[in-house]
């Protein structure tokens, strides 16, 4: 996972164990990650995003997760950035 220097560039979510996960912020995926996963299921394309993104090591994190935890994961993540699969749209 390339993350940057600012706090802004990284999301950290703990779980309710005391896990600390760190992920690239929302808006730091890369478009051929989603290009690539754009015909997925929404499985399929939270682990393609986590494989494609994350070190062996946070990686190995998530696979600890139940899935009632591995969905509130995704969702703060989402909340904190642009959803993932549904572009921005200008009003212009």
């Amino acid at each position: 996972m390339t993350t940057g220097d600012s706090p802004a560039d990284r999301f950290v979510w703990t779980s309710p164990d005391g896990v600390s996960i760190t992920l690239p912020a929302v808006r730091r995926v890369k478009s051929g990650t989603l290009r690539k996963l754009r015909n997925s299921s929404e499985l399929d394309l939270m682990y393609g995003v986590l494989e494609d993104m994350l070190p062996p090591d946070e990686l190995a994190k998530t696979d600890e997760l139940d899935m009632e935890q591995l969905e509130a994961l995704f969702a703060a993540w989402q909340s904190s950035g642009v959803s993932l699969g549904e572009p921005s749209r200008s009003s212009t």
